[in-house]
């Protein structure tokens, strides 16, 4: 029992700045590990972005492919589901699959109000062409000659 209060003195003489200093090291390490695990370099960024928006673009067999080809390129280790950043990745693949969602939505109201617009029938059922240059797009408009 001699010991084991000498053990409980050594540890009560630690002065209250010794203890406030321990805690704050072990914070500080603690924090640093924290801020390492979530900080991506950029060309890893910048790879996880460019794969995000390609899968969301052609499908998940795109990111299958990758990650069979790409399996020992620690580049491409997001593709894992192991991995400290596929949550990231993933999210990423969400956001731009939803961005496309929503462009097509208004791709597809934009090409509907101009198709209403550009091929209305009028009460006397005369039909209004649409301007030069629109129906046939391939064809140039002839630019009108210099006037001097």
């Amino acid at each position: 029992t001699h010991t084991h209060t000498h053990k409980y003195k050594h540890t009560q003489t630690l002065s209250v700045n010794k203890r406030v200093e321990i805690v704050l090291r072990l914070l500080i390490l603690l924090l640093t590990k924290m801020m390492n695990r979530f900080q991506v370099a950029d060309d890893l960024k910048e790879a996880m972005e460019k794969m995000a928006e390609a899968v969301a673009r052609r499908g998940m067999e795109l990111e299958e492919i990758t990650r069979q080809h790409q399996q020992h390129n620690p580049k491409f280790g997001f593709l894992s589901p192991m991995n400290n950043y596929h949550g990231y990745y993933r999210s990423r693949v969400a956001y731009h699959k939803k961005r496309l969602e929503q462009m097509k939505g208004q791709k597809q109201k934009s090409m509907m109000h101009s198709h209403q617009q550009g091929f209305s029938v009028s009460s006397s059922q005369t039909i209004r062409q649409p301007s030069v240059g629109t129906a046939y797009p391939n064809q140039q408009t002839p630019t009108p000659p210099p006037t001097h």
